[in-house]
């Protein structure tokens, strides 16, 4: 901006505007095609200014809406209902027809959005407002993973690879993020929303439109953090008094700025209900191996390799909480064998592949088990060495690439 204002001085002082009214009216005409440049060059000038601010915007990459959010969760929240207004309106339409039991789908709603701290509560509102949809609608579509799961989330899958598996030796993780329900009708509603808050971390979620339901971040410091439900045998396994854990953990990644200040933070939390929060940055991962009362953090069992399903390994825990699921006793079977199998270092190529095999041909995904009642909803790969991220939105095979560097900066 200071160079268009130095350029308009320069260009006043050389055609001689030395506010002589005589000169003035026998030059009009070089004044007017004068002033039309100037007015240009101020124009050009503030346009630059306001270009220099970054500002809320919705794109388009691979067909995925990816939505840019920036100031407190006011402001946030209605720019979030402005720009998604009717993919918004079509997303409740299209819920309503799946779960016609509004009732029903209230009372689920309200448990997940009445134990939200507060300015959660406020972005809702306000996307809920600007994109022209009741309080009562906006809970709904929040509600929208609540509504498939129920209480019976004992799914989805990570893989971290690093040191001497990989030939950049920084770390690459895939996860796959599954459902027990079919999801393939809403397979176009997934999105990716980035906050660059006024008072925090610049954090990219993963998740369903209109929904706060955080369990696959990344923030601006490098930090992953991908989701797994636990396992059942754990004791009391619902404490619904307790807050949703999604958004704690968005609250986490929006405030951390480290892998040890995030390990802090998941410290702290009792959830609602088993899971295995599964954290990584460019050196290392970890799992948090999360029960309503008790955590243990969970290093990789061989070095340079961490491997989580929805069942507790660490051995500090009683042989009781040691047991998963067929399901998810096979898939972690099924990467460990292909660990051992192929050569190392590993590819992008491979560790793709594992999570997009289903179960019966070695891999960790479901997406052609419609018979088990088990969907693979989507997959994530993240390289740290080349700074892509990639995904795969089931049934698809192909991985579409992002640039997570492009991603991240403000616009």
């Amino acid at each position: 901006m200071i160079f268009f204002l130095k350029l308009a001085i320069t260009f006043v002082l050389t055609y001689g505007i030395d506010f002589r009214i005589q000169r003035y009216m026998r030059n009009y005409r070089k004044l007017f095609f004068s002033m039309i440049a100037l007015g240009l060059l101020l124009a050009i000038a503030l346009w630059h200014w306001y270009r220099s601010f970054p500002h809320p915007r919705l794109i388009y990459i691979h067909q995925v809406p990816v939505v840019e959010l920036y100031g407190n969760f006011r402001q946030m929240g209605a720019q979030y209902g402005t720009l998604l207004k009717k993919p918004l309106q079509d997303f409740y339409r299209q819920e309503k027809v799946r779960f016609p039991d509004i009732s029903y789908d209230l009372q689920v709603a309200n448990k997940v959005y009445n134990s939200y701290p507060m300015r959660y509560k406020v972005f809702l509102q306000q996307a809920a407002q600007h994109a022209g949809l009741t309080l009562n609608q906006i809970k709904i579509i929040n509600a929208f993973e609540w509504l498939m799961f129920g209480v019976d989330m004992h799914h989805c899958s990570f893989l971290a690879l690093w040191g001497p598996y990989r030939s950049g030796k920084e770390v690459a993780l895939v996860r796959n993020y599954d459902f027990s329900q079919d999801v393939l009708a809403f397979r176009s509603k997934l999105a990716m929303v980035i906050f660059h808050p006024s008072d925090g971390v610049s954090t990219l979620m993963l998740t369903y439109l209109g929904t706060l339901n955080a369990t696959t971040l990344y923030n601006q410091k490098g930090l992953f953090l991908a989701l797994n439900a636990g396992p059942h045998a754990v004791g009391p396994t619902y404490f619904s008094s307790r807050i949703a854990l999604p958004i704690l953990l968005l609250e986490s990644m929006l405030g951390a700025s480290s892998m040890e200040q995030l390990q802090q933070q998941l410290a702290s939390i009792k959830p609602q209900a088993p899971y295995i929060i599964n954290i990584a940055n460019k050196d290392t991962a970890l799992s948090v191996e999360m029960a309503p009362e008790k955590q243990f953090q969970r290093q990789a069992m061989q070095r340079g390799a961490l491997v989580a399903t929805n069942h507790f390994i660490d051995p500090a825990w009683d042989a009781a909480m040691l047991r998963g699921s067929v399901g998810s006793m096979q898939r972690r079977v099924n990467i460990l064998k292909q660990l051992q199998l192929r050569s190392r270092p590993l590819s992008d190529q491979l560790m793709q592949n594992m999570f997009s095999w289903d179960l019966n041909q070695g891999g960790a995904g479901y997406t052609n088990l419609k018979k088990e009642g088990l969907y693979t909803a989507f997959g994530v790969m993240l390289d740290y060495h080349k700074g892509q991220l990639a995904l795969r939105i089931a049934p698809a095979r192909n991985w579409l690439q992002f640039d997570l560097k492009k991603l991240m900066q403000s616009s």
